[in-house]
């Protein structure tokens, strides 16, 4: 479940490289609220969704410059 989650997020985000030749392009992650909470009983989970909160953020600020929203 781990390498399934957090491996594609991350291979899919390297399609930014196609997006910046042609100077348009969109990253949508889907995640939930239950990253930012302790959850009991679904720790993965909630990593998971923690790792793809940041991930997305970080992306974000990385490629703001480069037309990327």
């Amino acid at each position: 479940m781990l390498q399934i989650n957090v491996e594609a997020v991350v291979q899919l985000s390297l399609f930014f490289e196609g997006m910046q030749k042609r100077n348009f392009g969109r990253i949508l992650n889907n995640d939930s609220i239950s990253g930012g909470l302790p959850s009991q009983g679904i720790a993965l989970y909630g990593s998971i969704k923690a790792f793809l909160d940041n991930f997305t953020a970080v992306l974000d600020r990385e490629l703001e410059n480069h037309g990327f929203v």
